[in-house]
């Protein structure tokens, strides 16, 4: 086979498109190599068109996974703080942190207004997930979150 002395628009495109097959075999690898969690984003990379790059698809699921993050995030808050949205009947309180009752109760134990000492979360304990739950059972450290 003879060398190739001078680069000509046939040659060009030929290297052009066997660049463009090594990187969507990368991208093939990168996205097979996923856990199944992903297979959402893994489909919706493939729709796009032109493909991404490896570097584009990994920017969209570092995004992706810290959407994920704030929203569980959330979902731990809005799971404690539901504690606190019963109605009247349950001895609840509304959204606003007020007794729904005319009373305003005053815990003893905390010494907080807005519940009494048995609904307390000093006393009964705090719902999964809430920080201070972490922290009673001994597996919060300071240092590095959990």
């Amino acid at each position: 086979m003879p060398a190739i002395t001078e680069m000509t628009t046939e040659i060009r495109a030929f290297i052009q498109a066997l660049e463009k097959i090594k990187q969507e075999q990368h991208l093939f690898e990168f996205l097979n190599g996923l856990d199944e969690e992903y297979s959402a984003q893994r489909s919706q990379l493939l729709l796009q068109s032109p493909l991404p790059t490896v570097e584009e698809a990994c920017a969209s699921l570092q995004q992706e996974e810290e959407q994920r993050e704030v929203l569980n995030v959330h979902k731990v808050n809005t799971e404690a703080s539901a504690m606190n949205i019963r109605g009247p009947k349950a001895g609840g309180y509304s959204s606003f942190g007020a007794a729904k009752t005319t009373k305003i109760d005053e815990c003893k134990a905390s010494g907080k207004k807005g519940h009494p000492a048995r609904k307390c979360w000093t006393i009964v304990g705090y719902p999964k997930g809430h920080y201070k739950s972490i922290k009673q059972a001994g597996m919060y450290r300071k240092e590095g979150g959990m």
